[in-house]
């Protein structure tokens, strides 16, 4: 027999099943909630790898970008060297304006002993003089036989010395322009290819107003007492009556004597009254113009002469007379600036009586006989004219140093080249 429930007992079941209704429901939402969250999840796992298989994608092309790049530039870089490297093969002498074979002959043989403390003075002031020596042999104008590329001195000492006179040995190698043609092994030396090696020689050097000179040299050791004239001591003799005499380059040259007729060189011996053997031979260039004669310079008086070009002999006081009796002949460009010709005018004018120079244009038109002027100078534009306060007329300096003219108002024209004193003529 059922018992019948109290209304207490239903109100309560009521209560019961509502509440398990409730969490029924809330289990099922919070269901519903974790299939939500567990699908955006595996979309979400889904987008993050299908992203990464991307930025592999676009990892692998730009890392292959990277290797093909610089291959590629790397290619055309070697390629570029190759063709700069065949042009400078072919067209080197174009670009550089030289060739190899001029390096070769301009070959640089100068490993030279240091001036150092290790050199006493006198040995430091033969290391300058031997330099110049060899140096001066490596001038263009020299014969093929005494021209030399370069040299190297090995060493320097002092042998003997007596006051204001020492003698130098000095031991050197040159390289001569002519290996086969060249009159640097006629004494000593060894032939190396194309250097001649430990050459010895001698240098007597002494002071000379107040500058040392070398004075002699030979291959054997001369005697310091002696005081005969040497073919140096010649060359300073001429050298000396120059006031820029570092202008001349001077050497032992007969080349020209040599290249004249029987006939001219007994008249020479005539006109010397003796022959020319006893004279040293001299020549060079002043300026850069190459003297078209010979300076002779006598073994025992020391008399200078000159004998030009044709053979014509004269005597010579001084020998800066022969800027009025040579023949020059002119070595490339040379042009005198003006500020150089006012230089060279003032310097012919003692110091006591030097003027104040003015620059003169159209002058030729300021004097009579002007054609007479014009035949005898030839080109009037080749000159710079001066003139002083008290001048009466025009020093004339030829743009290539070469002559130096006064022209006076009436045409008349003085060539005072070579002459000290100007005052005098111009006034």
């Amino acid at each position: 027999m059922k018992k019948k429930k109290t209304k207490e007992e239903i109100v309560n079941n009521e209560e019961i099943i509502t509440q398990n209704l409730k969490e029924k429901s809330q289990i099922n939402e919070d269901l519903e909630t974790e299939n939500i969250t567990e699908t955006a999840l595996d979309e979400e796992k889904k987008d993050v790898q299908e992203e990464t298989e991307l930025n592999s994608k676009q990892s692998e092309t730009v890392f292959s970008k990277r290797i093909e790049i610089p291959l590629v530039g790397l290619i055309i870089t070697i390629l570029i060297f190759i063709i700069i490297i065949i042009s400078l093969i072919i067209f080197k002498d174009k670009i550089f304006g030289f060739n190899f074979n001029k390096i070769k002959n301009n070959n640089v043989y100068s490993n030279q002993i240091l001036v150092d403390n290790s050199l006493n003075n006198e040995e430091k002031v033969g290391f300058d003089i031997v330099s110049k020596w060899l140096e001066n042999y490596k001038n263009a104008n020299l014969e093929i036989t005494s021209r030399i590329l370069s040299y190297n001195i090995n060493s320097i000492s002092l042998n003997t010395k007596k006051d204001d006179k020492f003698i130098i040995l000095a031991t050197y190698d040159v390289v001569p322009v002519s290996i086969n043609n060249t009159v640097w092994t006629n004494d000593n030396g060894e032939i190396q290819g194309d250097i001649i090696k430990n050459k010895v020689q001698y240098f007597t050097i002494e002071k000379i107003n107040d500058k040392y000179e070398m004075t002699y040299t030979s291959i054997t050791k001369p005697n310091i007492n002696e005081n005969n004239l040497t073919e140096e001591r010649a060359i300073l003799l001429i050298k000396n009556d120059f006031s820029d005499s570092y202008r001349l380059n001077l050497n032992s040259d007969s080349s020209m004597i040599e290249g004249l007729t029987i006939d001219k060189k007994n008249q020479i011996n005539n006109t010397l009254n003796g022959s020319i053997d006893d004279y040293f031979k001299i020549t060079g260039t002043y300026r850069n113009t190459y003297i078209l004669g010979t300076f002779l310079v006598n073994k025992t008086t020391e008399d200078k002469w000159f004998v030009d070009i044709e053979g014509e002999t004269f005597k010579l006081e001084k020998t800066t007379e022969i800027l009025n009796i040579a023949e020059f002949e002119v070595q490339g460009d040379l042009t005198m600036t003006v500020d150089q010709a006012i230089l060279v005018t003032l310097n012919s004018f003692p110091k006591n009586k030097r003027q104040n120079l003015q620059i003169v244009e159209n002058w030729i038109d300021k004097i009579q006989n002007k054609k007479q002027v014009e035949n005898k100078l030839g080109k009037l534009d080749d000159y710079y004219a001066f003139k002083t306060n008290t001048s009466k007329g025009f020093i004339l300096i030829k743009k290539n140093g070469l002559a130096k003219e006064f022209v006076n108002l009436n045409g008349t024209i003085t060539d005072i080249l070579g002459i000290e004193d100007i005052s005098t003529i111009i006034e």
